[in-house]
C-alpha cells in the first residue's frame, strides 16, 4: 500500500524534473537542441528521469488495473491522485505528458498481454 504511494511520488518528481528541463515550444526547442550538442549531460539526466517516471507511473497503473490495493477507499484516492498528478504535469508541459501517456498505454498493453500469457501457461501446466 505504501509502495504505490512512494512510486507515485517518485514518478511525479521525475516527470516534474523532466517537464522543467524539456522545452514546450519550437523557439525553445532550437536552443535546447544546440545545448544538447554542446553539453549532452542534461539530456542524459532528463532521459534517465523520464524512464524512472514512466516505470513508476506504469507500476502504479498496473497495480490499479490488477486491483492489488487493500480497500476501495485506497484505490479511489490513488486513482484520483494519479489523474491529478498527470493533469498538473500537463499544465507544465503538454508535449511531455502526451508522450508519457503514449508510453504508459504501450506499457499497459504489454503488461496485460504478458499476464494473459502467464495465465495460459499456468493453465497448460495444470496449475489452475
Amino acid at each position: 500500500m505504501v509502495k504505490q504511494w512512494i512510486l507515485l511520488v517518485i514518478g511525479y518528481w521525475s516527470m516534474f524534473e523532466v517537464t522543467g528541463d524539456l522545452p514546450s515550444n519550437t523557439t525553445q526547442s532550437m536552443q535546447w537542441l544546440s545545448e544538447i550538442i554542446i553539453d549532452p549531460f542534461d539530456f542524459i539526466v532528463a532521459a534517465f528521469l523520464f524512464l524512472i517516471g514512466i516505470s513508476s507511473y506504469g507500476m502504479v497503473l498496473s497495480d490499479l488495473i490488477k486491483r492489488r490495493t487493500s480497500s476501495a477507499v485506497h484505490t479511489s484516492l490513488l486513482s484520483i491522485s494519479y489523474v491529478v498528478s498527470l493533469i498538473t504535469l500537463y499544465t507544465m508541459n503538454a508535449l511531455v505528458v502526451l508522450f508519457t501517456l503514449l508510453c504508459l498505454f504501450i506499457y499497459g498493453m504489454l503488461s496485460l498481454s504478458q499476464s494473459r500469457l502467464d495465465k495460459t501457461k499456468r493453465r497448460q501446466e495444470g496449475v489452475e
